[in-house]
């Protein structure tokens, strides 16, 4: 037989016959020898940096796996009820077992369909890293499948590079201006992160999408957003960066900010971390100045400024959903963008007000259960649909 660490990769692999699999498992429980497959294990685990999340999917193989053990030990006894080596033995299997099973979770990680996922409990998988780049000339670009290092053309010329996972547009020569716009779009449930190419950087929340050129030509720069997204604007005073929105332009010189303009919402908002933005409404009238710490809010033709909670606006950054005395109604609607679904609130529920943060990391189950033990609601899952009402009485 062959080398027990080859024949472990191979099990991992999932290449092994089942006379291999019979033999490692065997193997794993001979007197001395079950140190040297921990070892093993043990090794390639430290040696990964993955999440082991406790989803649904592995919760429900590791319980079925202890409930396999549980019923071996069960037989076992009651052939052998002095047998103190069959716990030993159960054990043995059980940690080899659980190990198996994050390493199952973990390599098929790799391979996970594109998109929110509908579990089979009828629960929903949070959003991912999702995007997809339009250049000017039509060519289109699904960012979420393209591979680190993959190198972006542009009418025979390189334009940009997937760096660490995000989009990073290569630095044009001033010779060589090209003020076309690209687009970038974000689905339900995506979100993507790109360095535009002054080097600023922007994160995309879902259902978003930005307009920029492939190159910044004299005087201002100038993109398009529909949406929300966050800016860190390289300086250059020389040259102001203007976000331009539906109703609204947001001219920097360098600085960090958050602009929602989501169309169903009811106002654009424009909340300032860093440096000085000028706001001002394209329908006329006079811009505002905003400082560190202070939001605008374009409602119709009117624009004012107030203190922002930024803990709040950038819930979306810090991988939360945050609400503070927050409807329902408001709440679903990140809900919907976040995880891809459409939701339905039946009865006069919509204005309840909530307060709390749940991580955007969890399954959608996780801030409807929040929800449902603060307020006397109850919800279905139906496919990508939910229905929230009030619980029968």
């Amino acid at each position: 037989m062959q080398d027990l660490k080859d024949l472990y990769y191979k099990f991992l692999s999932q290449k092994c016959t089942p006379e291999e699999i019979s033999y490692l498992m065997n193997h794993f429980l001979l007197k001395g020898e079950e140190t040297e497959l921990k070892k093993i294990i043990q090794a390639e685990l430290e040696s990964e940096h993955f999440e082991t999340q406790d989803t649904v999917e592995v919760s429900t193989r590791l319980s079925h796996n202890r409930t396999s053990i549980n019923n071996i030990i069960q037989e076992e006894l009651s052939q052998k009820r002095s047998s103190w080596n069959i716990f030993l033995k159960a054990a043995a299997i059980l940690t080899l077992i659980t190990a198996f099973s994050w390493y199952f979770f973990k390599s098929n990680a790799d391979h996970k369909l594109p998109g929110n996922q509908i579990l089979a409990s009828g629960d929903i998988t949070p959003g991912s890293n999702r995007a997809r780049l339009t250049l000017s000339n039509g060519e289109s670009i699904d960012l979420e499948n393209a591979n680190e290092g993959l190198v972006v053309n542009k009418d025979g010329a390189s334009y940009a590079k997937i760096i660490g996972g995000k989009l990073t547009c290569l630095l044009q020569s001033s010779g060589n201006i090209d003020t076309a716009f690209n687009t970038i779009t974000t689905p339900k449930g995506g979100v993507y992160q790109l360095v535009t190419p002054d080097g600023s950087r922007v994160w995309l929340n879902a259902s978003s999408e930005l307009k920029f050129p492939s190159s910044f030509g004299p005087g201002k720069r100038v993109v398009e957003l529909k949406g929300e997204a966050y800016f860190e604007i390289a300086k250059d005073k020389n040259h102001p960066f203007v976000v331009k929105t539906p109703g609204q332009a947001t001219e920097v010189l360098g600085t960090h900010f958050n602009i929602n303009n989501y169309a169903d919402e009811e106002a654009t908002t424009t909340t300032l971390l860093e440096g000085a933005v000028r706001v001002h409404s394209t329908n006329g009238g006079a811009g505002l100045v905003l400082h560190p710490g202070q939001q605008s809010i374009l409602k119709g033709q009117q624009l004012k400024v107030e203190k922002a909670d930024e803990s709040a606006v950038l819930d979306w950054m810090n991988g939360k959903i945050v609400f503070k005395n927050e409807s329902l109604k408001s709440i679903m609607r990140k809900v919907s963008r976040w995880y891809g679904v459409d939701v339905q609130l039946k009865g006069d529920i919509g204005d309840m007000q909530f307060w709390g943060a749940v991580s955007r990391n969890n399954n959608l189950s996780s801030i409807l259960n929040y929800l449902k033990e603060t307020e006397d609601l109850d919800y279905t899952i139906t496919g990508t649909n939910v229905t929230i009402f009030k619980k029968k009485p």
